[in-house]
């Protein structure tokens, strides 16, 4: 014997679903948001390597081991723009379904809605994971590359 469900739990459930999908789709947001800062930091590294090789003095072999930061700084700086790029999450309950609600019970709208947001939860969280990882691989390049020019160039300046 199976026991109806209050309207009251199903408004708690769809409270719930919607917080769940507001914070999901703010993560998207915020991850955009870092992607943002993170390639205007990043591009400004580039012309500042960039300049380290007008030095006259400077030796091809240094070159070469310069190339490498740029190389890893360019290369995040592209995992952050495709971390821009990625698909558009789900939203919820789509405008285009209204007139087909329209027709259903409260219960059943409720109801409806919560599929929906917890459908656009479980479509989202891929995009999210592969948008993170590309902010990371992006942001752990970059350092990388920032970390390796400046021994390097500490390493040109003392020995020159």
């Amino acid at each position: 014997m199976e026991k109806e469900v209050s309207i009251e739990s199903i408004k708690l459930i769809l409270d719930n679903s919607r917080l769940s999908l507001s914070n999901n789709l703010s993560s998207f947001d915020t991850n955009n948001t870092k992607a943002g800062i993170f390639i205007s930091i990043s591009s400004f590294s580039v012309p500042l390597f960039l300049n380290v090789f007008s030095e006259e003095n400077m030796f091809f072999l240094w070159i070469f081991y310069l190339f490498i930061p740029i190389f890893l700084n360019i290369l995040g700086l592209l995992f952050f723009i495709i971390a821009l790029k990625t698909k558009k999450v789900d939203n919820g309950v789509s405008h285009l379904r209204y007139e087909d609600l329209l027709h259903k019970t409260e219960k059943e709208i409720l109801l409806f809605e919560i599929a929906a947001n917890r459908d656009s939860i479980i479509k989202n969280t891929p995009i999210l994971e592969k948008q993170d990882k590309y902010i990371n691989n992006g942001l752990y390049l970059t350092l990388i590359g920032l970390s390796i020019f400046t021994i390097l160039y500490m390493i040109y300046l003392t020995t020159n």
